[in-house]
């Protein structure tokens, strides 16, 4: 695996210095920020565009709709207009994560992580007694979670045959596309480390870019970038090439959360963003 072998290669001593910039990835980017969700063009080109009030936005797996938290709600947005529509509701939501096949939503709902079928239109519990503070569920059956339980903690859960792995200490978990690596923020907010989902063994690890720690990271749908954030006070919108160690800095405007990158794969460019809105 060509991302694999880049990360086994990349060092990760404790001298290492911020990584140089990179050039952004054609794509789109979701992101929150004062309690609403922003969609801007990734190579920081266009002026982000407000699509929703809401928390925690997750692409879908095709890169056209948007998840997110309202409060006590579930909610679902498409970039190609229309209103958003609630598909489940919770006394404590917090995260929201696709399954793979794009036709069911994971999330939070206090100490319970519960699935929603866009489709039959049903939601049930899936994992029970967890306080899960992140999440994604990238390929189906599988999740990797963020767990408060004395500090943070990330766990990976095998829902088809009922496994449950701790990876590490930290926060940030996230699966690569193929599902075979979970990303584990490190002590400080640094570094950016990257575990094997089945052997829970070390595979590599990215730096923090500029003066702060990043937080809130998560893979793309591309292995080779990720989004997050930077630490407060500068809470700005990051874009990490695996492969350079490298980063590009999207926003300059403060305040923001949960960011969430989605190449563009061939011809499915969907949104482009500007002074006057955005178009399709």
């Amino acid at each position: 695996m060509l991302i694999a072998a880049a990360l086994l290669s990349a060092g990760c001593g404790q001298k290492k210095k911020p990584p140089a910039s990179v050039a952004p990835p054609e794509g789109v980017v979701v992101f929150e920020r004062s309690g609403a969700v922003f969609v801007t063009v990734a190579d920081g080109g266009g002026t982000p565009v407000r699509f929703a009030r809401g928390t925690y936005p997750r692409w879908s797996p095709c890169g056209r709709r948007i998840a997110y938290v309202d409060g006590e709600r579930i909610m679902v947005i498409s970039l190609e207009g229309g209103d958003a529509s609630c598909v489940a509701t919770a006394r404590a939501a917090r995260a929201v994560s696709w399954d793979a096949s794009g036709d069911k939503i994971y999330f939070t709902d206090g100490e319970e992580v519960k699935i929603a079928d866009l489709v039959s239109g049903g939601v049930r519990p899936v994992i029970s007694g967890y306080l899960v503070r992140e999440l994604d569920g990238r390929r189906r059956g599988l999740l990797a979670v963020t767990l408060k339980r004395r500090g943070y903690h990330v766990y990976v859960f095998d829902l088809v045959r009922g496994i449950r792995r701790r990876i590490a200490r930290g926060c940030s978990a996230s699966l690569s596309p193929d599902a075979r690596l979970v990303t584990v923020n490190g002590r400080h907010h640094r570094r950016l480390w990257f575990y094997d989902v089945g052997s829970g063994k070390r595979k590599g690890c990215i730096h923090s870019g500029g003066r702060f720690g990043f937080d809130n990271q998560f893979w793309s749908n591309d292995a080779d970038w990720l989004a997050a954030v930077s630490d407060a006070p500068e809470g700005d919108v990051y874009l990490y090439k695996v492969s350079a160690d490298g980063a590009f800095r999207l926003t300059h405007s403060g305040g923001c959360e949960r960011a969430d990158l989605y190449v563009y794969r061939g011809g499915d460019k969907v949104f482009s963003s500007g002074g006057d809105g955005y178009g399709l």
